[in-house]
């Protein structure tokens, strides 16, 4: 088995991916990245992809003996196949045997992709980095990759994120993001400064004014999980929020600002909010203006239904997560048919 951290295989990505690998650790933005990484190298053909790439997720139902299934299928006009199995993360013992048990009969054919990052729904007596480590060394020939960074790797993530967005940072200022030691909310820094700083330069003040409290940066997350149509993830991101009617108030927010943004180039509504102009920007593309429109109105009704009384706050709040996160393809066609 190898085992690499995120920013080794930045470095140095896997020249002969194993057929499988599993991604460990909390930051399931960077296991995005190397996933999205590894289906590259291992299916470089992107018109292939929709016929050798397959997603198997254990929340919604589906076992780990259909991703053996899947990856026991022979590649369509490509050299390798690609099975991503997702949910594990939140699976029971029985379930993660069932996982064990596929990556023991993983197919050189294919690359069984283990998505155990993330922090489980309950995480009384779970130990996830051991459980990682137990699915990669069942594999004949297994990689595991870290998703996880230390203070002192985050500046490194640092330094190359503002190199990707055309901006400098000030030495001071890189150490007092890196110091919160979350991707998301150095993302979310990050890219809300690379738009708003006048001389493209990145100072400590600026850090420190739009630095955000963990209860914020756990919002934004919220933000971001119910934008990638992640229902279990904004679920289990709610299940410690206290105060369940500020993400109510966050989402509706962040609706209104996309129905703004869709559709348009324009990044001066997202500042004027308040809200990382970057990301929001990235979402907006994901949405027809119709779509956009539908959400907002959504978003605000469960808001004003909470709000007057009508329902309580967490159950209003649930409703609108699945509902956001399964409403894409169907607002547009909502929307059409008024």
């Amino acid at each position: 088995m190898t085992r690499v951290g995120y920013l080794t295989f930045r470095r140095s990505p896997l020249r002969d991916i194993p057929p499988v690998v599993v991604l460990a650790g909390k930051e399931y933005q960077l296991a995005d990245e190397v996933l999205q990484a590894v289906v590259a190298a291992a299916v470089p053909d992107e018109s292939l992809r929709s016929l050798n790439v397959d997603v198997v997720d254990l929340r919604s139902g589906e076992s780990a003996v259909r991703a053996s299934e899947k990856a026991a299928v022979l590649p369509f006009l490509a050299e390798r196949r690609v099975v991503v199995l997702r949910g594990s993360i939140d699976a029971k013992k029985e379930e993660r045997d069932a996982v064990t048990a596929a990556c023991a009969a993983a197919f050189e054919h294919a690359v069984l992709v283990v998505a155990h990052a993330g922090k489980p729904q309950r995480p009384q007596g779970r130990r996830p980095l051991e459980e990682a480590l137990h699915f990669a060394k069942a594999a004949p020939r297994a990689a595991l990759i870290d998703c996880v960074l230390t203070a002192k790797e985050c500046v490194e993530y640092i330094d190359g994120h503002v190199k990707d967005l055309g901006v400098t940072i000030d030495a001071a200022a890189r150490d007092a993001l890196a110091s919160c030691e979350d991707v998301v909310e150095i993302r979310n820094v990050l890219d809300r400064l690379a738009l708003t700083v006048a001389d493209k330069r990145i100072r400590r003040a600026d850090v420190e004014e739009h630095s955000v409290s963990p209860e914020e940066a756990e919002l934004w997350k919220l933000a971001s999980a119910v934008n990638d149509d992640d229902a279990p993830r904004a679920l289990d991101l709610i299940e410690d929020m206290a105060n369940k009617v500020g993400p109510l108030i966050v989402l509706a927010n962040e609706s209104n600002t996309l129905w703004q943004l869709a559709g348009t180039a324009s990044q001066a509504y997202a500042r004027s909010a308040g809200l990382s102009p970057g990301r929001l920007q990235r979402a907006a593309r994901r949405f027809s203006s119709e779509a956009a429109r539908y959400r907002a109105n959504m978003a605000m009704r469960a808001l004003e239904r909470s709000l007057n009384g009508e329902r309580e706050a967490d159950q209003q709040l649930e409703e609108l997560i699945v509902r956001l996160c399964t409403m894409r393809s169907s607002a547009g066609r909502k929307s059409r048919t008024k």
